[in-house]
């Protein structure tokens, strides 16, 4: 995983941002450690924040990270339901 180090940021930047409140999200390729996933997370963590509803269903706070996350598994498996989804609308709607 992550191994703390900020690329191309100035430390500076990374004190002032975390000194305060800071949210943040992104995507975390993954490797031998952890799949690849999206995550969001705030520090200091809000009163509550570890019990918000999230959506799609696929997302969850993960208490072992500190953070929302949402498996890259769940978006593929989205934009499989998608096409699907968009493959039937136009059988269905094409003008014969």
């Amino acid at each position: 995983m992550w191994n703390g180090e900020a690329l191309n940021v100035n430390p500076h930047v990374m004190h002032e941002s975390y000194a305060h409140e800071v949210s943040s999200a992104g995507f975390w390729p993954g490797d031998a450690s952890a799949p690849a996933m999206f995550y969001s997370y705030a520090v200091p963590e809000p009163a509550g924040f570890c019990d918000a509803s999230v959506a799609p269903a696929a997302a969850a706070y993960d208490a072992r990270l500190g953070e929302f996350v949402l498996p890259y598994e769940g978006v593929r498996d989205m934009l499989r339901a998608s096409g699907q989804f968009e493959a039937a609308r136009f059988e269905k709607t094409r003008w014969r």
